[in-house]
């Protein structure tokens, strides 16, 4: 599933989610007080996150392997260069999606400021 402080940067809603509630291939965000900010197709969300992550100078190449593994790698758009495989970090991508949503996680978490 997507972090807040993720959907926040992908969504343009700094400091708004409070919540964040996975319901099959849907993620809906809410604010504070319940407020309903909106649902996501996750592949949809997904898009938004590919979209994003070159918006920070990063390419996400991700492929479904077998029926429930995913790969993920992370290039750096301006070097070049595999900035990461995710694959590495986690055990098992159970969807594209969440390995999309890991890959973008990484981003923020580790080259935002690039």
């Amino acid at each position: 599933m997507i972090s807040i402080l993720l959907a926040e940067a992908v969504l343009d809603q700094n400091g708004r989610i409070s919540t964040v509630q996975d319901s099959g291939n849907d993620v809906t965000f809410y604010g504070k007080e319940s407020e309903f900010l909106g649902t996501y197709n996750i592949y949809e969300l997904a898009h938004k996150c590919k979209e994003w992550a070159i918006a920070k100078g990063f390419s996400i190449e991700s492929r479904v392997i077998t029926f429930n593994k995913a790969l993920v790698a992370v290039w750096d758009i301006e070097k070049m260069n595999c900035a990461t495989r995710l694959d590495e970090l986690s055990t098992v991508f159970n969807t594209e999606p969440e390995a999309i949503f890991k890959a973008c996680q990484w981003i923020l978490d580790n080259k935002e400021t690039k």
